[in-house]
């Protein structure tokens, strides 16, 4: 680039997280360098050859504005469906994401710019660095402000109420669709609480203030759990652990939770911990589920993702209303087919 160039790149999601191949060390020269200007998290399904989600970077050769800052812009949710696989931004989406990038810049008549919690962000390189230069822009916009709309606690608690049954009802079809397939193969089978299934208790994970984090070892937070399904050699916040806190090391195959969500879809929400280079743990805003060595956690993280997705976790929506939403995994119905069994319905899911 020349001195006043600027350069825009869409690459990967991984890209803005990925430790291998030294890709987190040349993130965190150009984080360090200031070359990077605006990142902006796009949806899934934009693109025709696939539906992987992607990202874009805007790199400036040298800033004559906001030296030292960063915009993160999270546009993940920002969509709109034209076909059963095709999304699209709307032209009014691709203004908002456009005014907000001049209005950071400081171009002429684009107004004064204004962070918006769960949209866009302007960070300094320091917090960047605290969280190990990852430049996902889930991590740093926050949660999107909830509008109060003025309805009184009794009325707001009948229609949670009513919604609650709907969506249980719901929930219940996975349930039959796998007794079913089941059936079909002659299988046998329980229907047990997910609690019984549980080796060890059910566990929160580490509470590590932000001003600590920048080394020791990896933590999963809850930006990877909700943008990573599988969990595995992720670049991660590092945070220091002794050594009396080794039952906080994550363990391949461990389902995590969101423990709590600001959101309404965000309850419930699962992960598997496939495996990561270095010895890792997890925040205190997550729940880590391990099950019996004899029993398939894939199987199990299919079932619930798809459970989630029906039942949208109501249960867990009721539980603490009106503050963050409580998941509550341990109550949860679920069927236990043998090894094979789980195999078939790991594929039928």
């Amino acid at each position: 680039l020349k001195p006043t160039g600027r350069a825009g790149i869409v690459l990967a999601n991984g890209s803005m997280s990925s430790s291998q191949n030294n890709e987190g060390t040349i993130r965190a020269a150009m984080v360090e360098a200031d070359v990077v200007e605006v990142m902006v998290a796009l949806p899934g399904q934009l693109f025709f050859n696939t539906q992987i989600p992607a990202c874009l970077w805007f790199l400036v050769k040298q800033k004559t504005m906001r030296k030292g800052e960063v915009l993160f812009i999270d546009a993940r949710k920002l969509a709109t469906m034209i076909s059963r696989v095709q999304a699209e931004l709307t032209d009014a989406v691709i203004d908002r994401i456009a005014g907000k990038v001049a209005s950071w810049r400081g171009e002429p008549d684009a107004g004064e710019y204004t962070d918006e919690p769960g949209f866009c962000r302007s960070v300094h390189l320091a917090e960047i660095a605290q969280h190990g230069h990852v430049l996902t822009p889930g991590r740093y916009v926050g949660a999107e402000e909830v509008e109060d709309n003025d309805e009184d606690f009794a009325t707001k608690m009948q229609q949670l109420t009513e919604k609650l049954g709907e969506q249980m009802a719901k929930g219940a079809e996975p349930d039959g669709l796998i007794r079913r397939k089941l059936g079909g193969w002659g299988m046998r089978f329980d229907i047990v609480t997910f609690g019984e299934l549980f080796a060890v208790p059910q566990k929160n994970g580490l509470t590590r203030p932000k001003s600590v984090h920048g080394h020791g070892i990896p933590m999963v937070n809850m930006g990877e759990l909700f943008e990573h399904p599988r969990i595995h050699n992720l670049g991660m916040d590092l945070v220091p652990v002794s050594d009396g806190e080794g039952h906080f090391l994550l363990q391949p195959e461990d389902l995590l939770f969101a423990r709590q969500s600001l959101v309404f879809e965000g309850a419930g929400q699962c992960s598997i911990f496939v495996a990561n280079a270095a010895s890792t743990v997890f925040e205190s805003h997550l729940i880590r589920c391990c099950l019996g060595k004899n029993l398939s956690n894939p199987y199990n993280h299919k079932l619930l993702v798809t459970k989630r997705r029906r039942s949208n976790s109501s249960t867990a929506r009721l539980a603490q209303y009106g503050r963050a939403i409580q998941s509550l995994p341990g109550p949860l119905m679920v069927p236990t087919p043998d090894r094979r069994g789980r195999r078939k319905g790991t594929m039928a899911l």
